[in-house]
């Protein structure tokens, strides 16, 4: 988005300009090259995964079975916490931004379940008890 001022009359006037950026994904399961990607400014977080979906090497049948994790800007390492799929509209820019810092380059990796499906799933904890033999005197 770019603000003119400059005019024969100083009116300002917004013009909205879809912006390309270029985005480096790489997978966290393997050690393999950056696919870099040119996206829109404007893609959601569903275009992203539809996008990279397609240019994978066996395409992967459904988008939502991606799961992208933001790159720590000092170690160049992905963050301990992947990213939770979005419950609002999420741009890249937004999946690119994190604490006053922009990256481009997001990982990914393709679970066996869809994102949203996966989230839902809750962790429970099971501890086998076993009842101990009485000791007897003799």
């Amino acid at each position: 988005m770019s603000l003119d001022t400059h005019g024969p009359q100083s009116h300002k006037r917004i013009q909205s300009a879809s912006a390309t950026l270029g985005a480096e994904l790489r997978c966290l399961a393997i050690q393999e090259e950056a696919l870099s990607l040119e996206l829109s400014s404007e893609d959601t977080y569903e275009e992203v995964s539809r996008q990279l979906a397609a240019a994978l090497r066996p395409p992967l049948d459904d988008p939502l079975k991606l799961r992208f994790t933001q790159q720590n800007n000092y170690s160049q390492q992905p963050k301990p916490q992947a990213m939770r799929f979005p419950t609002q509209e999420q741009d890249l820019p937004d999946m690119l931004h994190h604490f006053g810092q922009t990256t481009d380059t997001l990982f990914y990796e393709v679970l066996d379940l869809p994102l949203p499906q996966l989230e839902r799933l809750k962790t429970l904890k099971a501890s086998l008890l076993t009842r101990l033999p009485c000791q007897s005197g003799s």
